[in-house]
């Protein structure tokens, strides 16, 4: 810095005393005139330092005027370092009144305000001067920052005390203090008692009202705030839009924009963040997305806000897209996904989500995260997922917050493990009313009322109030329980004794607690005696009681209320045709489930999930898809017979379908999904494994019966073959444990980004349109893979399972091809493609032929193959949907979803079928036709000559037939309403650029569909940049991707990324002009990575967007090393390589992949360091420009000053220095740890392990081992010992060198049970860790 350059006026180095003053106030003025300047020219801590030695050299450091700027610049600046400015503090001895106020403020808006209340207190006692207005407003921002009301309030008397308490700055300083500690009644106080209220004032109180969850008294305030003829500012509004959007007045809200624009308040980015929070919480996206594009700057609120609006209103795709396109992904952007997807009942997905989260490695999840994980693996029961997450929370020395304990005790309630829930509930100190409330409920979903009671006794013992949720909880555990009376005296005992007005959820477990005793009557007398409307949960209460003891009058008076506040809930239904089921009426069920398909109501299907041999498999009633489904129901027979010699009845109460024979009402009833996901485990699980299966509805009670009846038969403990629902409420389960669904989730929802779509339930039967069977791997192979692997073999038995030949193949397609052409009737062309094009298809078709038997059994006649296929198809008709959508190119997970619900035969779907041979007489390959029937259904369901027609309409703007196929192709959108003008203007504007419509052609890709609106956006937006038409021609010419790959998604990411640094359009236009020759998504990706590079090695912000605005070719050109092997390889320090590439950004091109790294020459610090590091070398022992001291020089980090006191460490420990120097020239590592680490493995050496301490001269590189790896070794080699497996004569070096691979092979296999032993302390000590 020139200033500093520049040789400061000679000064004396202490003040002479006897000096004249006059002389001295002329010295001090000129020394004011010389350092101000330079202290207010500093950009950063170093130059501050210089100026600081300075003023000590010159005697200024003590002039009070002086030293307040120095340490006023050193706390508060942008650069500043509060620890240096409170040692320069420390330094002076009689500190004025500004310069504490400066510490004072400084400390308030740190992370650790608190000491700015220490520091005030030190001021009280040791300054001469009383602390003024300026004082109190800092000191009460600290309390306020600490929520420490009764601090803030002492403070709040001292300036009363002081005659200040009537000062403005201080009176709004307090409405801010109490409205945080949430004591609004105080602030409104002072805030009505300031004499002359400025526009802080008003925001002040505005913004406590709006953030305490008072919007409508927060708006009043704003109302008020006009009538007093106050003109508001950004602030105001910013206060009034969060009210607004907390209210959910959207009205109000562009009421306030259009206020905002009238008034001339300046619009900043914390406003149009406002107002962005606004329309997102007030349901308005769309709006959002119109103020998000319209920006001119956007930070991570931003960006995060419209996250968020996306994922509220269910639109994961834009949010998805919101989140790739993000600058940089904090903690918060990814919380509002997990949450998102768990609240909206997509555990899957959520968990999804924060697996890819835990991938990235940043950031790190924090309470919020967790919290939404816990109850995804709540609504999943993934008990396993959910005890790893306990476990980090204990690792990572996470604080146990309410919201934690509580998600955490809901997690293994809700799981099934009752013990531990308590054991997390016991280990809170601090108990909240959530934490007590959780309690109560993991009772009361375990049918343990009384225990519940108990909670609740002791919650009132412990003076916390209970809440309205308590009371749910509460009464819940009654009713579940059988607790009539203690459910009616806490629910009359709420208002008048607890002062908790009874709610719609305390009503609706009242009626459930009466209705299920049996007293109906009452029930219905509490209804109609509610002191507010009944909603549909209370009288679904009631109509499940109705279904308990048969009142089937009452069950419908019940219904026709449910039906009349919510008519599109399935449940409602549901309860009602079971009623009627039980009762037989028949009819009336097949007429209320007509009623539902007419309404296009639909029901959540039951589906019953197992885990085995690393993979999740899911069934549904009568389920068939499965590839032991015949082993499945082979099991399921004996089961019914080995239960039936046991005395077992089916419960045909719990049959919803009208069967007219006995036997095929005990069939239906064997055919539940719980069922078959038990026979399953049965036939896949060793005896000792447990049967874990999870429902997401209720579990029948037939099938509940069977599952205990199965332990007994089969040789199980009673907890081991369970079904575990969404709420559990048997007793018979809470010891249940499930295992870990992270890893199937990962790999089945990851790579989709969770975009999955429901697939419809179908009857079962052969070939009916159910969905195709769906396996979730665990042990590191995707579904896919399973299913290939199946698919290589006739029936999946294993090694032994006879292939299928390309001959019986070839039978298998032409016995298909008759089938559809000549028994069906098909067009030969289409039965053909069908048969041929179909595999998948092919395979299921075979394996249900059973092939394999027949093979055996002929010896492989082809023609008797052939005839057994054809046999099978005209007695069992096929869903011809599934070959038909195979051969149009889609995979059966692709279709599956896409199958019509309620036809097999695909003449059925005329309109389907001709809209598919306009196509394919139109020219398009079948094989593509399905890329369009999956992304644009809706063309196949034009009606007769309607497609025709808009193919016609394209050819009359002079597209021939040819050409058009393959825009349709990679386009199907094209086929989709009007002529696409869109599609016009940029096929006008490229042939304007002279390429010719083949041309456009190739540059198409028909694996993914364009937006051509987004392609005139990205043309437009470059014709505004500047570019002329012959520029942007040969720009497209040479770099055809920046508008075809992802129709210029990656342009706009890029453009406006570019705009954020601050690059104008000329300068835009400029850069595009120069686009180096690489694809525009390795340019993003690039210029990315050289940002995450520069943000990882600490270089500021502000640099940062230098380096991007200046060298944005440079940067997107460089495909820079990972940071760690850069740092390693340049020998330096981050500090030191921020200054090298600010000085020269070209110096990035030198470290990017393919090229040699060389190290940048050591600076000052690092020859100091390293002569300090040779010093001790040869103190140590080594010699001079040997080998072993260069080899040493590579080991060692840290600095010499380091290294001597380890070494001394080692040395107090009780060896010579002689001996430590022999160890370290054996092994110099062991110096690259801390003296406490040192300290640590030396006493676990003596004292744990009882050797001597001379251990460490012949084995040196103990030292260089973590003190598990020598526990879990010496314990092994202890055992094995102990079981005559192992030589007692071993060194100690042995057992702890070897490889973990060759200490295995080598001792621990030798014992049987030494595996299993080995991973027991693995795990036992590992986790203590």
């Amino acid at each position: 810095m020139a200033t500093l350059s520049t040789p400061l006026i000679s000064l004396p180095r202490h003040p002479n005393p006897s000096s004249p003053t006059t002389v001295n106030n002329d010295l001090r003025s000129s020394s004011h005139t010389a350092v101000i300047p330079q202290i207010e020219q500093c950009t950063n801590i170093a130059q501050l330092k210089q100026v600081h030695a300075q003023m000590l050299r010159t005697g200024l450091f003590f002039d009070p005027y002086s030293t307040s700027k120095l340490i006023s610049a050193c706390a508060l600046s942008s650069f500043s370092s509060i620890d240096y400015a409170r040692q320069m503090f420390d330094q002076i001895p009689q500190p004025n009144l500004y310069t504490w106020n400066t510490l004072i403020r400084a400390y308030a808006s740190s992370a650790d305000p608190v000491e700015s209340i220490l520091v005030f207190l030190d001021m009280l006692y040791g300054c001469s001067e009383c602390p003024n207005k300026y004082t109190y407003p800092f000191v009460i921002k600290a309390a306020s920052e600490l929520r420490a009301l009764h601090t803030g309030g002492a403070v709040h008397g001292m300036a009363i005390k002081s005659s200040l308490g009537s000062d403005i700055y201080i009176l709004n300083s307090l409405v801010h203090f109490y409205g945080t500690c949430g004591d609004l009644g105080l602030a409104r106080r002072v805030f009505v008692k300031t004499p002359k209220k400025d526009v802080v004032s008003w925001n002040s109180i505005i913004t406590v009202f709006a953030q305490g969850n008072c919007p409508e008294e927060a708006l009043e305030l704003f109302k008020e705030m006009e009538a007093e003829n106050v003109e508001p500012n950004d602030v105001t509004m910013v206060g009034v839009l969060s009210a607004c959007g907390q209210k959910v007045d959207l009205e109000f809200g562009r009421w306030v924009c259009l206020y905002i624009a009238r008034n001339g308040i300046t619009e900043n980015l914390t406003l149009n963040n406002a107002v962005l929070d606004m329309y997102v919480k007030c349901g308005s996206v769309e709006e959002a997305k119109i103020l998000f594009d319209r920006m001119p700057e956007k930070d991570i609120v931003s960006w995060t806000t419209m996250l968020d609006g996306y994922a509220q209103s269910r639109n994961y795709d834009k949010a998805w897209r919101i989140f790739d396109a993000m600058p940089s992904q904090d903690i918060a952007a990814w919380n509002v996904l997990i949450s998102s997807y768990e609240q909206s009942g997509k555990p899957k997905e959520a968990l999804a989500v924060f697996n890819e989260l835990q991938k990235s490695k940043s950031p790190k999840p924090d309470g919020v995260t967790l919290v939404s994980t816990l109850a995804a693996c709540s609504q999943l029961g993934a008990i396993e997922l959910g005890g790893q997450i306990h476990v980090y929370m204990k690792k990572q020395g996470i604080k146990m917050n309410g919201h934690l304990t509580t998600s955490l005790i809901d997690m293994y309630a809700k799981c099934g493990d009752l013990d531990k829930a308590l054991e997390v509930f016991n280990s809170v100190e601090r108990r909240d009313v959530l934490v007590w409330s959780a309690m109560i409920s993991g009772f009361a979903m375990h049918g343990r009322g009384r225990d519940a009671l108990d909670i609740f006794s002791k919650m009132l013992e412990a003076k916390v109030n209970p809440n309205a949720v308590t009371f749910t909880n509460l009464l819940c555990a009654c009713s579940h329980a059988g607790l009539v009376d203690e459910g009616k005296m806490f629910f009359y005992q709420m208002e008048p004794v607890y002062s908790v007005v009874p709610g719609v959820k305390h009503y609706a477990c009242m009626v459930d607690i009466l209705g299920r005793s049996g007293n109906l009557e009452e029930a219905v007398e509490l209804i109609e005696k509610m002191k507010i409307p009944p909603t549909a949960s209370v009288w679904g209460a009631l109509l499940a009681a109705c279904g308990l003891h048969g009142s089937f009058e009452l069950a419908e008076k019940a219904c026709s209320h449910m039906l009349e506040l919510d008519p599109r809930n399935h449940g409602h239904y549901v309860l009602l045709s079971n009623i009627y089921a039980k009762t037989g009426k028949w009819e009336e069920v097949s007429g209320l489930r007509k009623l539902v398909r007419d309404l296009g109501i639909k029901k959540e299907r039951g589906c019953s999930s197992i885990e085995a041999n690393g993979s999740v498999h899911e069934f549904l009633v009568g389920d068939n898809f499965h590839p032991l489904c015949k082993e499945i129901y082979s099991k399921l027979d004996e089961i019914a017979g080995r239960l039936k010699l046991v005395g077992y009845v089916p419960n045909k109460s719990h049959l919803l379908h009208f069967w007219e024979e006995e036997d095929m009402k005990d069939h239906a009833l064997i055919l539940h999904s719980e069922k078959l996901a038990i026979a399953f485990g049965l036939i896949s699980l060793s005896p000792s494994q447990p049967i874990q299966v999870v429902k997401n509805l209720c579990v029948c009670g037939d099938c509940h019966t069977v599952a205990k009846l199965i332990s007994k038969l089969y040789g199980r403990e009673p907890a081991q073959v369970a079904c575990v629902m969404l709420d559990i409420t048997c007793q018979d389960i809470m010891k249940l444990r499930l295992a870990s669904v992270r890893k199937w989730v990962s790999l089945n929802c990851c790579e989709n980004r969770v975009r999955s779509r429901p697939i419809p339930f179908q009857p079962f039967g052969y070939f009916c349109n159910a969905p195709t069977f769906r396996t979730y791997s665990t042990n590191g192979a995707s579904a896919n893979e399973s299913s290939e692997s199946w698919d290589k073999t006739s029936s999946g038995k294993g090694r032994n399972a006879v292939r299928i030949s390309y001959s019986i193949r070839k039978e298998a397609e032409a016995a298909l091809l008759d089938y559809l052409h000549g028994t069906r009737g098909l067009q030969f062309t289409d039965a053909e493609n069908m048969s041929k094009n179909s595999p998948c298809f092919l395979d299921k078709l075979l394996r249900q032929v059973d092939v394999e038997k027949e093979i055996l059994a002929k010896k492989n006649n082809q023609k008797d193959i052939g005839r057994a296929i054809a046999r099978f198809l005209r007695y069992h008709p096929i869903n011809e949907f599934e070959p038909f959508f195979e051969s149009l190119g889609l995979n059966p997970s692709e279709y599956s979803p896409l199958l019509p619900r309620s036809l097999t035969f695909l003449t059925d779907d005329k309109l389907l079928v001709h809209n598919y041979t306009v196509l394919c007489h139109y020219g398009i390959a079948r094989s593509k036709i399905g890329k369009i029937y999956k992304e644009w259904t809706e063309v196949f369901h034009y009606d007769f000559e309607v497609l025709t027609s808009k193919l016609k309409a394209y050819e009359e703007l002079g597209l021939s037939q040819s050409t058009f196929v393959k825009f349709i192709v990679a386009t199907p959108c094209l086929l989709i309403g009007d002529v696409n003008v869109e599609f016009v203007k940029v096929l006008e504007k490229l042939q304007n650029f002279g390429f010719k419509t083949n041309w456009i052609e190739d540059k198409l890709s028909a694996d993914s569909s364009h937006n051509w609106s987004r392609m005139l956006e990205v043309l437009s937006l470059f014709s505004e940049m500047g570019c002329s038409t012959e520029q942007l021609g040969q720009l497209i010419g040479q770099h055809p991707d920046i508008l075809f790959d992802g129709s210029g998604e990656r342009t706009l990411s890029l453009i406006g990324f570019l705009l954020k640094f601050g690059s104008t359009k000329s300068q835009l236009c400029s850069i595009f002009l120069q686009f180096p020759q690489i694809p525009v998504v390795k340019f993003v990706s690039n210029l990315r990575r050289c940002i995450l590079f520069l943000n990882e090695i600490d270089m500021n912000v502000a640099e940062i967007g230098k380096i991007v605005h200046s060298h944005p070719l440079l940067l997107g050109s460089c495909s820079l090393k990972k940071t760690i092997s850069l740092l390693s390889n340049l020998n330096t320090g981050k500090k030191r390589l921020c200054t090298c590439i600010q000085e020269n950004p070209q110096v990035l091109k030198n470290w990017v992949l393919g090229k040699r790294v060389e190290r940048i020459p050591d600076s000052g610090d690092d020859l100091r360091s390293k002569t300090q590091k040779i010093k001790f070398l040869l103190d140590v022992g080594f010699v001079d420009n040997s080998d072993n001291i260069k080899e040493a020089l590579k080991a060692f980090r840290g600095k010499g000053v380091e290294l001597q006191e380890r070494f001394d460490c080692i040395v107090k420990a009780g060896l010579s220095p002689e001996d430590v120097c022999t160890m370290i020239k054996i092994s110099p590592q062991i110096l690259n740890q801390t003296k406490d680490i040192i300290e640590e493995k030396i006493d676990f050496l003596v004292n744990q392990l009882g050797y001597p301490i001379s251990t460490l001269v012949t084995f040196p590189r103990y030292l260089s081992y973590k003190i598990e790896r020598v526990q879990l070794r010496t314990l092994m080699y202890n055992w094995l010992k102990d079981q005559g497996t192992a030589d007692p004569r071993l060194n100690f070096s042995t057992i702890i060198c070897c490889s973990d691979k060759c200490f295995i092979s080598s001792y621990v296999n030798r014992h049987p049970s030494g595996p299993q032993m080995w991973e027991d302390l693995k795990n036992e000590i590992y986790s203590k860790n």
